[in-house]
């Protein structure tokens, strides 16, 4: 397909924009609190069948130094392991020094928890978008997602028109979606907004193996969404993970491998949020109650998984995203 295009990068450039090595500085951020629910799975959420705003939110808005007018923004959406300021906080500052507004969304701190369904996480991104949109320094057609893992799940979901109008009344919308090694072993289709998506994946990544990705994102091109695909080569699952920057150096980050990492890399999905049907895609199958889904699930999950940096790869997805965000935002 034409805008779906598959990078594999074997060798990274080693010459980066100068835009890309500006020493890291600490963040001047404001924290803003906005309401959301915690839905506790995908039928909820749908169904709006919970107290949608039962619980505030709180999240850490950072402003590009010397913004004029309105600014495009950015919400940043943590994976499993929370936020944290050698990911999180550095894709927020990359995003500041190329004149975008940053809001890092802390599902778990806001809750004391991380025993969340996903679902709790697509509410707090889209309750975040509307937070975006009605504050007058921001411009509320260009406010885009970026996720990873987890909050990679939460980019893809939030380009489904059904899962927006689930919190959204109006029009609003994010303008583009980049989600950063998510899982796609569960795809969850139905309309889409149309919004471009730019997915970035790890080849070795056997947390959120690459290839449903790739397969998930030429779907939703087939639905008339942009999607574009990059793939790095011999890298794991948080290939652009870093060191928080108070008094560290920038290194790679030792690869390990996690026992009890719950991965999805045996199960093969599809749920309809337009008519709730859940399929198995190796077979069709398609199931006919919540046991039988639960039943599935218990047999196609396994546990262990590796993750960890790469510096020159952590530099190359820094100059891709920005690249991607620059061009979209007319910057």
């Amino acid at each position: 397909m034409k805008s779906l295009r598959l990078f594999l990068f074997g060798l990274l450039v080693a010459v980066v924009p100068s835009w890309l090595l500006i020493p890291r500085v600490a963040l001047s951020a404001e924290t803003i609190e906005f309401k959301s629910g915690t839905p506790t799975g995908v039928t909820q959420f749908l169904k709006r069948d919970y107290v949608m705003d039962s619980v505030t939110i709180r999240a850490s808005l950072s402003m590009p130094a010397g913004a004029k007018g309105q600014v495009p923004a950015v919400v940043i959406k943590h994976g499993s392991g929370g936020v944290s300021d050698g990911r999180e906080g550095e894709w927020a500052r990359r995003l500041n020094e190329i004149g975008i507004a940053a809001l890092v969304v802390d599902t778990f701190g806001s809750r004391g928890t991380s025993q969340l369904s996903d679902w709790a996480d697509v509410a707090d991104a889209l309750n975040g978008l509307k937070a975006l949109a009605a504050d007058p320094r921001i411009d509320p057609k260009r406010i885009g997602i970026i996720g990873f893992s987890r909050g990679g799940r939460v980019a893809l979901c939030t380009a489904l028109e059904t899962v927006r109008k689930s919190v959204v009344d109006d029009s609003l919308m994010f303008a583009l979606h980049i989600p950063l090694y998510p899982g796609c072993n569960t795809h969850y289709v139905g309309k889409v907004t149309g919004a471009p998506l730019s997915l970035h994946l790890a080849e070795k990544d056997d947390w959120c193996p690459a290839g449903p990705c790739e397969d998930y994102a030429r779907w939703f091109e087939a639905q008339g969404a942009p999607t574009t695909v990059t793939v790095y080569q011999g890298v794991y699952h948080g290939f652009d993970t870093g060191p928080a920057r108070a008094g560290s150096r920038e290194h790679n980050s030792t690869v390990g491998f996690v026992k009890t990492a719950g991965t999805e890399g045996n199960c093969a999905v599809e749920v309809n949020v337009d008519d709730r049907q859940w399929k198995r895609l190796d077979t069709n199958e398609i199931f006919t109650d919540a046991a039988a889904i639960k039943a599935y699930y218990t047999h196609c999950k396994s546990t262990g998984a590796h993750i960890g940096g790469d510096l020159k790869t952590r530099q190359q997805v820094f100059e891709n995203v920005l690249s991607v965000l620059k061009s979209a935002f007319k910057l």
